[in-house]
């Protein structure tokens, strides 16, 4: 005669049902009982008296049965590089990189390309002090992912330079001739766009990371066989 435990758990849609699971390293099969009473708003579980650890779920509401997260966000000075677990395949078939590794282990303002689909790429860049002055004939996107970082606009005066069948951004030799346009500094998670035809220039009070959507160009640079793990 094995005793059953009566469980509540209030606002659970379970219908009338039943299902037996079997314990590790058991052979038997122990039958839990799921009913739900519309009247009272209440699901009932039976749970056999042979699982003595179970939780005592006793009346608790369903707001109130979630885990407890701690999220941490990394940067280029604080980061765990994370690895792919591989079940049956060879890791050389996996393209598995760590932006702020990148951003940490390369020259400020090298664009190291970290994702790519077709022609269009994601590029991680270390942002440390003032960059050279870019432009491009399209329009890019930058995401700053750990500390501030200020992106300073200008015209450039003379657009005629530019081919407007090239990929990518390149440098200029010399600084804009246009106007000022202004500047956005972004924070941890911000994104800015960097409109088509326009002089950017990046400035960082110390070593942060950006993320950059752009299209292979000139300054991407593809490094797999150094970012990637081997």
């Amino acid at each position: 005669n094995v005793l059953d435990k009566l469980f509540f758990i209030d606002e659970y849609p379970f219908k009338c049902s039943h299902f037996a699971t079997k314990v590790r390293n058991s052979n038997s099969c122990y039958q839990f009982q799921i009913e739900r009473n519309t009247a009272q708003g209440t699901t009932r579980i039976k749970i056999p008296e042979l699982f003595p650890n179970f939780p005592d779920f006793s009346r608790l509401r369903g707001d109130t049965m979630s885990a407890q997260y701690t999220t941490s966000f990394s940067s280029i000075d604080s980061y765990e590089k994370g690895g792919v677990q591989i079940i049956d395949d060879d890791l050389k078939n996996f393209v598995f990189s760590n932006i702020y590794e990148v951003a940490a282990t390369h020259k400020p303002y090298e664009r190291i390309v970290v994702g790519k689909n077709l022609d269009y790429t994601l590029e991680a860049v270390r942002a440390e002090g003032t960059s050279p002055w870019y432009a491009c004939a399209h329009d890019e996107f930058v995401i700053a992912m750990d500390h501030n970082v200020e992106v300073h606009f200008m015209e450039l005066g003379d657009t005629s330079k530019i081919d407007d069948e090239q990929d990518g951004s390149f440098k200029l030799t010399a600084q804009p001739l246009g106007k000022k346009i202004g500047m956005v500094t972004l924070s941890r998670g911000h994104m800015a766009m960097l409109p088509e035809k326009t002089a950017y220039q990046f400035r960082a009070a110390k070593p942060s990371t950006l993320l950059l959507q752009t299209i292979l160009g000139q300054e991407s640079l593809e490094r797999w066989t150094e970012i990637c793990l081997k």
